[in-house]
């Protein structure tokens, strides 16, 4: 199943938005099916840099908003169709801008 609410993004998809406040779109065709003993599929290349996932959510296309809060307390609402679909191994983008000593500590989708 394909559709699509805009020309550049495909659903379902899967989004991630990490502890650092970086974040993408993977379509989920892009995720093979594994058999039994599988090792796993990675779906976002882990660093220091972008830290470990905060939300991992499944996308349909119909979502209105994105709530991110910072353990500053700082909570930002953005389109979740402003988040590029990327490929499933990338680290993403930048979707908040954190000072230091500061980090995403969750995030929602409404």
């Amino acid at each position: 199943m394909t559709t699509s609410t805009d020309s550049s993004k495909k659903f379902p998809s899967l989004l991630v938005i990490t502890a650092n406040g970086y974040g993408k779109h993977t379509f989920l065709e892009e995720y093979r099916m594994t058999k039994r003993g599988g090792k796993g599929i990675k779906t976002l290349n882990l660093t220091k840099k972008i830290g470990n996932p905060v939300l991992i959510q499944l996308m349909t296309g119909e979502e209105q908003t994105l709530i991110i809060t910072t353990k500053n307390g700082i909570t930002i609402n953005l389109k979740p169709e402003d988040i590029p679909q990327l490929g499933r191994s990338t680290q993403g983008v930048k979707v908040i801008k954190l000072e230091t000593n500061d980090s995403v500590i969750s995030a929602g989708i409404n």
